[in-house]
């Protein structure tokens, strides 16, 4: 990074609640359906959602 780039600290945040909220609905809605595709497809969308989560979060201590 150039030492001019800024950190939107915000736009980090609103990235997590994005990704968070994905998250949590596809838990929700593993847990409610129980056709086994959709099953598999909304856990690994929960999975996805909580690695992505782990990355932003390295990666935002890293830079501070």
């Amino acid at each position: 990074m150039n030492e001019g780039d800024e950190i939107n600290q915000r736009k980090i945040r609103t990235g997590m609640m994005i990704v968070g909220g994905m998250t949590a609905v596809a838990i929700a809605l593993l847990i409610v359906i129980s056709d086994a595709p959709a099953r598999f497809i909304f856990g690994f969308v929960s999975v996805v959602g909580l690695i992505q989560t782990w990355r932003i979060r390295r990666r935002l201590r890293s830079l501070q």
